[in-house]
């Protein structure tokens, strides 16, 4: 979180004990696109190619997303954006989980009770882009968005590798 940011999740991090340190690196993306073709199409040509391959391998084909609630459908692939509370803490803290384990380096391991607290803060702006196929979760994304950008907050999946390229396409 910048700086002045902070305070939107101070009190639950001194209910639980933690304290500011640096740590992972924040990722911010501005949202100065129109649709995600367009997104896309501003590209570098390599960048493209990945993501485009990426797609294909989830049976995805001229796909629309625009940063609302509800399920966007593509053949047999589901992207949706819910809360946290809405898909279950514990299901997303066990995916989160599986990240960790699988990390060369860890740096840090959030608790269940901070998500569950998370969840439950009304001023939160942690929404879950979750990617499922045939109703079976691949993962989900976890970010925030706020004055026209994107920061990417957590990545939480089931298995490193799936053959529809989830992590690529979250």
């Amino acid at each position: 979180f910048e700086q002045n940011e902070t305070h939107l999740f101070s009190n639950i991090f001194k209910e639980h004990n933690y304290f500011k340190a640096c740590s992972i690196p924040t990722v911010k993306m501005s949202l100065n696109y129109s649709d995600y073709s367009e997104y896309i199409s501003n590209l570098r040509s390599g960048y493209r190619r990945q993501i485009q391959h990426s797609l294909k391998k989830a049976g995805i084909s001229n796909f629309k997303f625009e940063f609302e609630v509800g399920p966007k459908h593509n053949s047999d692939t589901e992207f949706s954006i819910i809360s946290l509370k809405e898909y279950g803490v514990e299901k997303f803290y066990n995916l989160y989980l599986n990240v960790l384990d699988r990390a060369e380096v860890k740096l840090e391991t959030l608790n269940q009770e901070f998500f569950e607290q998370l969840s439950k803060d009304e001023s939160s702006t942690v929404q879950l882009l979750r990617m499922c196929v045939k109703d079976q979760d691949l993962g989900v994304f976890a970010f925030s968005i706020r004055k026209e950008e994107l920061t990417f907050i957590w990545t939480a999946k089931a298995a490193s590798k799936d053959k529809y390229h989830s992590y690529q396409n979250l």
